[in-house]
């Protein structure tokens, strides 16, 4: 059952202008000290997660702008975290090259994987639920058991740093990106580098991958997104419109549109064929991390000045 309520009440700030259908803000969540890295929607309550340069990850009541717990484990900046399917588990990592997974339900912590030699700057959770995905500076994708806490397996091969690491619909592909400038595709049970995707000038910041497994965005350091079919590796079409580096990008649950956002304060909507559909000015610094809500009328962004912003669709 969809968790969205009819309205949002807006800040008193903030008037819905009535210029047409779009998107409008309508909450700022304000309780990070530093730097917010990263968001995440939970698919099953009306909760959203955050981490932060300040060591936490906070749980929100987003229909409130409560928060409901603040997990601190991290002992260094939380670059990432991603929620399983069923909303009771999170993942999240760190600049302590540890990953930690919590229940979501009470905020215990349970799980401490240790293995990356560095920062470990992305973490990904398999549909299926039991394959959680980690990646490092050190260079390497580690695989590890949700349930159990165990390693599986460790991919390398990969010139340079990881950035991002996702994992398709049916945990049959993995996807990361780097300070190599190429997208890598890898099959998570042998380990194989099955393809590697060229054409950014600059890092991959983030990868995301289409809800019906059909596209793969990047967002790089080079100022563009570019989207690539899924099946044969070919680019599919270059986004081109940010006026600094894209950090983050997430696809709508219909897989026929894209959110990205950038060092230049902007969230910009996009449509698969390439079109630019509406550009928000929404953080007075870099935005860090972006999420859909999977009614597909909500967004969030979480930037440098410390906050995060709710958008919500107005007919």
């Amino acid at each position: 059952p969809s968790t969205l309520p009819r309205t949002i009440s807006s800040p008193a700030n903030s008037q819905p202008s009535k210029t047409g259908p779009g998107w409008q803000l309508v909450k700022m969540l304000t309780a990070h000290q530093s730097w917010v890295m990263t968001v995440a929607w939970n698919p099953k309550r009306p909760t959203l997660v955050s981490g932060g340069l300040d060591d936490t990850i906070r749980v929100w009541n987003w229909q409130t702008g409560q928060v409901l717990y603040t997990l601190a484990g991290h002992d260094r900046g939380v670059n990432n975290v991603a929620i399983g399917t069923g909303g009771q588990v999170l993942a999240s990592c760190g600049d302590d090259a540890a990953v930690r997974v919590w229940n979501l339900s009470d905020g215990t912590l349970l799980h401490t994987l240790k293995g990356h030699l560095r920062d470990v700057t992305a973490v990904a959770i398999g549909s299926q639920g039991f394959l959680l995905a980690s990646g490092s500076k050190d260079g390497t994708i580690k695989l590890w058991s949700l349930d159990k806490g165990n390693l599986i397996k460790t991919l390398s091969g990969s010139a340079g740093m990881i950035k991002t690491v996702a994992l398709a619909a049916k945990d049959d592909v993995l996807i990361s990106g780097g300070l190599d400038n190429t997208v890598r595709l890898w099959n998570p049970q042998t380990a194989a580098n099955l393809r590697v995707l060229t054409g950014h000038t600059n890092t991959v910041n983030q990868v995301a991958v289409s809800p019906d497994d059909s596209l793969i965005a990047s967002a790089s350091k080079d100022r563009t997104i570019r989207l690539w079919d899924l099946a044969t590796g070919n680019l599919v079409q270059t986004l081109q419109g940010h006026m600094q580096e894209v950090n983050a990008v997430a696809f709508f649950p219909d897989s026929q549109r894209l959110v990205s956002g950038s060092s230049d304060g902007t969230l910009r909507i996009w449509d698969t064929s390439g079109t630019l559909q509406q550009t928000l000015t929404a953080h007075i610094n870099p935005i860090h991390g972006v999420a859909v809500h999977s009614s597909g009328k909500l967004m969030a962004s979480a930037s440098a000045d410390k906050t995060i912003k709710l958008w919500q669709w107005m007919r």
